[in-house]
């Protein structure tokens, strides 16, 4: 006889099921539960057809079926719950997540459901599996409460977990197929220690944590076996404890060095140190900052203004992060129609998030969840919002209609411009900056002026999609499949890099027209441009052959090119290493138009590390050179002259930002001709030396 079977659903935007996976991981890890159940995980898309849904989980003969629910699933969950029942009534099912704490008699009240775990579920999972299979009354089970008869009952409320350690990790137990997920949610800890007003997550909660070994056995598992995901750590804010985060950061950071695993982390900026931000300086750290608003009075009313949450300590924070830490890769999250808030104080958080050089700004509108007191005690705030999933604001005494239609089209012309890469949204910042003296928000201006001009151009038609897109993803309708939460927009919609990467001349040709000249914001435009065309000339089999014939990749090479161009220098790259440089001002070594002293700095350590495991046969630097000004060429050649074997062979190809010719110097000869070829409008050349067999550089040679 076949044991009975106990399905957890999760019904997900994107990623894996991680509460799912902890039950199922639980049971698995109980010997004597495991012995008479099995249990599995089920995943779906948050919008796939119950009736769907139900018939494939059916399919599969469960006497229990556990859904995780959340405000993204939760009408989904119910509707799930009413299928499951009317097609199998002797089917029980629980719901669990979030919102069940809060919304418990309104879910028993909308569909036939069994039972609801209040809290953290694992032990209460196995409590249940227990009392389902022994008989024993579901009374007997702590934060459950069930359905009995006409009577909803409620238990005796179950305490935390204190000792994480206890619950089997669902990624070392195989739980989780890591190799099938390109993006994982992952914890280190539980619980938060704030009362922010407007959620309802964990709040105001003793922070307990995961063994750090542990953590780290998981990311070497992850590394290893998935070693392009990205980490998307669902920590309250890891980096509370400072302490901890010290010695978890690097560690994390090792655990995976050699691949290209990132990490997202949740976190507010205010309570970081300077020692932290360094830490943080590194190409696959990623921080999402939850700013949500630089209002005072908005900050009281969500209970967020005081200690880490202060005006003073937030609004310096990204300054800092672009200073300290610019490798990272910086996001704002912002929140429009937060009650006590204002059209005005939202756009000159928007404005401040964009001056600030993040590479994305999310931008939400209010949700008024259950459970929370501008929930329960609306009128205070004059909020009106609408009662389906995830309950958006739809007015306040502070917001009108017209503001939110204004707001989701400030966040509009936001985006647009981030989405055209590091170095055009660098010129519409400086364009803010030259033009906007007497605006309070002259950054958010130069964007709204911009993404006007491509809308009015009527060459660009997925500019208008694109719009639509993103007004229907912050209107927030959960019910409409077409209309995407705002962290989806990006992967939802059709290959916006294809969309933006084709009509980018003609973007920048326009952009460069508003700069009238100015050198300050022409360096930028011209580097987007660099960018697009270095693009096309990669995918010419002209150039490729070239640069094998003037630098056959055999041998021990030292490529110094931009990050997206790993691939493309792979061959040469295989025997040697690449050292990734300037790229969209969030990726590798340097940010902005230059390579800084401190970039520089890390570059020739780089270069002298590298150069530790023998001296290179050949040199190849792309897309570097006219991001080193003239007073750091020096350096930078004696760094590269350091780590060259004599005989070895140094090939530059020009960047196209206008820079000077390359000039061989020092121990360099030039031992033929430079080579050009063409991409697009651009023209490129590659310039070929070698160097002499004394080992001693030669001063005053320029690079």
């Amino acid at each position: 006889m076949s044991k009975p079977r106990a399905i957890l659903v999760g019904m997900m935007p994107t990623g894996n099921p991680l509460a799912c996976s902890y039950l199922k991981a639980a049971a698995d890890g109980d010997p004597a539960l495991s012995r008479r159940v099995e249990t599995q995980v089920m995943a779906f898309d948050r919008f796939a057809d119950a009736a769907a849904v139900a018939a494939a989980i059916l399919q599969n003969a469960p006497s229990l079926v556990g859904i995780s629910t959340y405000v993204w699933n939760s009408d989904t969950a119910l509707a799930l719950t009413r299928e499951l029942k009317r097609r199998a009534p002797e089917v029980f099912v629980v719901l669990g997540g979030p919102q069940v704490a809060y919304r418990t008699e309104s879910f028993f009240a909308q569909a036939p459901v069994d039972a609801c775990a209040v809290g953290e579920g694992e032990l209460t999972f196995l409590a249940l599996l227990a009392a389902r299979l022994d008989g024993t009354p579901l009374s007997s089970v702590d934060g459950l409460v069930w359905r009995d008869g006409a009577v909803v009952r409620r238990n005796r409320e179950r305490a935390q977990i204190k000792d994480l350690s206890s619950i089997p990790s669902p990624y070392l137990t195989g739980v989780i197929p890591v190799a099938e997920h390109a993006d994982l949610s992952f914890e280190t800890s539980r619980g938060c220690p704030f009362d922010c007003s407007f959620c309802d997550w964990q709040k105001n909660q003793k922070v307990r944590h995961f063994p750090l070994e542990r953590v780290l056995e998981e990311v070497r598992l992850i590394a290893r076996l998935r070693p392009d995901a990205t980490l998307y750590f669902v920590d309250s804010d890891l980096f509370l404890h400072k302490e901890r985060a010290r010695k978890l950061l690097p560690a994390l950071l090792e655990a995976a060095d050699g691949t290209d695993l990132k990490y997202d982390f949740e976190t507010n900026l205010g309570h970081w140190d300077d020692e932290l931000l360094r830490l943080a300086d590194h190409p696959r750290v990623r921080l999402s900052c939850g700013v949500q608003s630089l209002n005072p009075k908005a900050l009281r009313a969500a209970n967020r203004d005081t200690g880490v949450f202060k005006v003073e300590l937030l609004a310096p924070a990204l300054e800092r992060r672009a200073r300290l830490a610019p490798r990272s890769r910086a996001s704002a999250e912002i929140i429009f129609g937060m009650p006590d808030d204002d059209l005005a104080h939202y756009r000159v958080t928007l404005d401040w998030a964009l001056s600030a050089s993040v590479a994305r700004v999310m931008t939400t509108p209010f949700l008024v969840l259950p459970g929370s007191p501008f929930s329960e005690h609306p009128g205070r705030w004059g909020i009106e919002f609408d009662p389906r999933p995830p309950h958006r604001l739809l007015r306040s005494s502070t917001f009108t209609d017209a503001d939110m239609a204004d707001a989701r089209a400030a966040s509009f012309a936001a985006n647009l411009g981030l989405s055209l890469g590091w170095h055009a949204a660098e010129a519409l910042r400086a364009l803010g900056r030259a033009r906007g003296a007497k605006s309070a928000t002259p950054t958010l201006d130069a964007f709204e002026a911009f993404a006007a001009v491509l809308e009015a151009d009527g060459r660009f038609p997925w500019v208008a999609a694109y719009r639509d897109q993103l007004l229907r993803s912050l209107n927030f309708n959960l019910s409409d499949p077409t209309s995407p939460a705002p962290d989806e927009l990006l992967s939802r919609r059709d290959d916006p890099d294809e969309l933006i990467s084709r009509d980018l001349p003609e973007i920048l040709a326009l952009l460069e027209k508003r700069a009238g000249g100015d050198e300050s914001l022409l360096r930028f435009i011209r580097a987007a441009r660099s960018r697009f065309e270095r693009r096309r000339l990669s995918s010419l089999d002209s150039y490729r052959r070239l640069l094998r014939a003037v630098a056959p990749p055999a041998g021990r090479w030292l490529v110094i090119a931009p990050a997206e161009d790993r691939e493309f220098f792979t061959p040469w790259a295989a025997g040697g290493a690449l050292i990734p440089v300037i790229d969209r001002g969030d990726d590798a070594l340097g940010a902005g138009d230059a390579l800084s002293a401190d970039a520089l700095g890390a570059l020739a350590d780089r270069i002298a590390r590298e150069a530790r495991a023998g001296l290179f046969d050949g040199i190849l630097l792309s897309g570097v050179y006219g991001h080193i000004t003239d007073d750091m060429r020096a350096d930078a050649r004696r760094a590269i002259e350091d780590s060259a074997r004599p005989g070895a062979r140094l090939v530059v190809v020009d960047d196209g930002l206008g820079a000077a010719p390359f000039l061989p110097s020092g121990p360099w000869r030039a031992s033929r001709e430079p080579a050009s070829v063409r991409a697009g409008s651009a023209v490129w050349t590659v310039f070929v030396c070698e160097r002499a067999a004394e080992l001693a550089p030669k001063p005053g040679g320029r690079t």
